[in-house]
């Protein structure tokens, strides 16, 4: 074989060589970067991409509901050779995390259950329940109901405090249990204030509503009627959703001091009416010091309108 020949082969095989190369890389298998699985088993598909029906075959179990894997650099090598795909590690050291997704099951969900659970033994509407601080979640399958089942219900004896056992998913006796716990509440229907009122605001009948109160909560002198509310003034400010106590109301005030107003005395067929100033301020049906801008005189007067107020016999005697 001349040089000339040999320089052909040499370049002829070479660039099999690269031919085959690249074919070898065109065709290994792709790591995927990241995983989520909603099944209990963990696929080739769900590890390395683009395998085609290859991509069905089961290779482990998936983690528990909510929970994630690691699979190492030693754990993918044998993964694909077991299988006999294509692939070797491009940067030393790579890993896969798999994530199973969940549906999670939270403090609300376990109220409700439990909510339901205390109808069905009796308990009326006047009585609330309100568990433990902490509550762990539960992640349940997606392919599995979200329900919760109550599976023992205790109280004690004064009826303030119980304990309870659920599961979740309901009706599955493998499901994991929980123990929570947590206190029980007495109520009584109030009406209370729906937005923030501040002090000297007209209260409408809008801004009340009846809520059930807790009884432990409740406070000498709380009103027990909305008429009682609606059309007074705050004294103070009141806070959204609370209840009012009579002593955080007052009538609205109809005549402010210093304005002036017209004084009506009727005794009889006899009427006799006078200019006066307020001497304080008024509401209606409320009696308030007048002077009679004429004589001088201050009266005792009762606020009837936005500029008049009537004089009794009584409060024609004069205050000096």
């Amino acid at each position: 074989m001349n040089l000339q020949t040999l320089i052909k082969y040499i370049l002829a095989s070479a660039l099999c060589l690269v031919t085959a190369l690249a074919i070898g890389a065109a065709n290994a298998a792709q790591l995927r970067n990241s995983s989520t699985v909603t099944a209990s088993v963990v696929t080739l598909g769900d590890i390395f991409a683009d395998l085609g029906e290859a991509g069905e075959t089961v290779v482990m179990r998936a983690p528990a509901p909510g929970k994630s894997l690691v699979l190492s650099t030693t754990k993918l090598v044998t993964v694909a050779r077991t299988e006999g795909i294509s692939w070797t590690p491009q940067f030393g050291d790579e890993k896969l995390r798999i994530q199973r997704l969940s549906s999670v099951i939270g403090r609300d969900d376990i109220q409700l259950a439990l909510e339901e659970s205390f109808i069905l033994d009796g308990w009326g509407d006047e009585y609330e329940i309100e568990l433990a601080s902490h509550i762990s979640p539960i992640h349940v399958a997606l392919d599995k109901s979200a329900g919760v089942q109550v599976i023992s219900l205790d109280t004690d004896s004064r009826r303030t405090r119980f304990s309870a056992m659920v599961a979740a998913p309901a009706g599955d006796p493998a499901a994991p249990q929980l123990r929570v716990t947590g206190r029980i509440y007495q109520t009584e229907l109030l009406p209370v204030v729906t937005r923030r009122i501040d002090s000297g605001e007209i209260i409408g009948p809008r801004d009340v509503a009846w809520r059930r109160v807790r009884v432990g909560q409740i406070q000498s002198g709380t009103v027990e009627r909305p008429e009682e509310i609606v059309g007074m003034n705050a004294r103070r400010p009141l806070r959204a959703e609370s209840t009012v106590r009579r002593a955080d109301l007052s009538l609205p005030i109809l005549i402010r001091k210093g304005s002036s107003v017209k004084m009506v005395y009727r005794n009889g067929g006899l009427l006799l009416v006078a200019i006066g100033r307020a001497v304080e301020n008024g509401a209606a049906g409320q009696e308030m010091r007048i002077m009679n801008l004429k004589s001088k005189t201050i009266v005792i007067a009762k606020a009837t309108g936005p500029d008049t107020v009537t004089v009794s016999q009584n409060g024609l005697i004069g205050i000096n």
